[in-house]
């Protein structure tokens, strides 16, 4: 289980804030490539991923 001090530290002046309108079935329905992303998650404890936008 991932606790607060397994986790990278936050950008200067950033928080960690849970996503209360995330919700995983959505999330497959939008974008079905994150199968794999989920599939990890669960067999390698990987909690965070970061999204790719046209911009960087």
């Amino acid at each position: 289980m991932t606790k607060e001090w397994n986790l990278p530290q936050p950008l200067t002046g950033a928080e960690r804030q849970i996503d209360t309108k995330f919700s995983a079935p959505d999330a497959l329905l939008r974008g079905p490539g994150l199968r794999m992303v989920f599939k990890a998650a669960l067999n390698k404890g990987a909690d965070i991923v970061v999204q790719k936008t046209a911009d960087r």
